[in-house]
């Protein structure tokens, strides 16, 4: 038992998910396929409302784990966060004369959409992701955002702050001008609606309807120092900190994300700047889909004292990570070093 009318299936294999479009509850139905064939065991996990006015046709991105809906009667695709079954508040629209079937290609986050009275298929980008990892509003530290809006048009932003666990804590929608930039000061404490300091640290995901970049600036409150770290589309299974330190005055704070589509196994490796020798490891590390993990001093946390070398990041179960280092002095100076992909 789905929806009335259900028109139109997309799996994503990698989640073990179906989705079902129902055009005359004009909702989706999110169906677990391990319970498909159970007798005590209903499969449908979720509902998901309001996707759009005569839903026709239903596709799934399975790098993003991000649906996409076709409606007919409205003529937008929205889009649905598989990771939570929340719908963005992006609306994609405007989309053929009169939209019927959706493929998407996951390569590069675009669906193929038919619109038989016109005679056409459209070629329709599926929102544009950047990652943030270090959003913080502590004593010590505020974090402001910027967005750029790569392109010709008015550019609607999604922004959601999730914590450690992948729990999404506050989102929120923004306008940002064709070829322009917005910056939004103190972002946790905007999301969150707090006008005083909220104690949060959390990750930035946005999802803009026109392409973007990014970038967050993390500012020490005694000094207002910048650290500028640029926002990620992807990550990579494999990745390298060219260096990471706790000699001197300096040590190195590491945050991870996981932007795969299931819960990532990590494991670290610190090497010796001199002979590239292991000098600790640290495996067991469990983040969860859009969390991450957070170290406010990796070498010391390996059991590594006065060194400084590169730091190998690896997800055994071949996940997306993306890593960055806030490398932080005792004189309250910092500056970000990101990860690189290895083979």
């Amino acid at each position: 038992t789905v929806g009335i009318k259900p028109v139109d299936i997309a799996l994503n294999l990698k989640t073990r998910r179906a989705l079902v479009v129902n055009q005359d509850t004009n909702d989706l139905t999110v169906l677990n396929l391990d319970d498909i064939l159970s007798t005590t065991t209903s499969p449908v996990i979720t509902t998901v409302a309001s996707v759009g006015t005569k839903p026709f046709s239903v596709g799934v991105n399975p790098n993003t784990n991000i649906a996409a809906v076709v409606s007919n009667g409205n003529r937008n695709i929205s889009l649905i966060n598989l990771a939570d079954n929340t719908k963005f508040t992006t609306v994609i629209s405007s989309i053929g004369d009169n939209p019927t079937q959706l493929a998407v290609n996951p390569v590069n986050n675009t669906a193929l959409v038919t619109s038989p009275t016109n005679d056409s298929v459209y070629i329709v980008p599926l929102g544009f992701l950047n990652y943030l990892p270090f959003a913080l509003d502590t004593d010590r530290y505020r974090s402001n955002l910027a967005i750029n809006n790569l392109g010709s048009v008015e550019a609607t932003v999604q922004i959601e702050l999730h914590d450690k666990g992948g729990v999404l804590l506050a989102s929120a929608s923004t306008k940002v001008p064709a070829n322009g930039i917005k910056q939004i000061n103190n972002i946790n404490r905007f999301l969150i609606g707090s006008g005083a300091v909220s104690n949060t640290t959390g990750m930035i995901k946005l999802m803009s309807d026109q392409t973007l970049s990014s970038f967050i600036s993390v500012i020490d409150n005694s000094t207002n120092d910048p650290g500028l770290q640029v926002g990620r589309s992807y990550g990579f299974s494999k990745l390298l900190i060219n260096t990471a330190t706790n000699a001197g005055t300096f040590h190195s704070k590491l945050v991870i994300i996981n932007t795969g589509n299931a819960r990532a196994a990590v494991k670290l490796t610190a090497r010796n700047s001199e002979d590239g020798q292991s000098i600790g490891t640290k495996d067991g590390i469990f983040i969860e889909l859009n969390g991450f993990f957070i170290s406010d001093n990796i070498l010391s946390d390996l059991g590594i004292s006065g060194k400084f070398g590169p730091l190998e990041i690896e997800s055994p179960n071949l996940q997306s990570l993306i890593a960055v280092t806030l490398v932080e002095s005792d004189n309250h100076t910092s500056g970000f070093l990101e990860a690189i992909p290895i083979q």
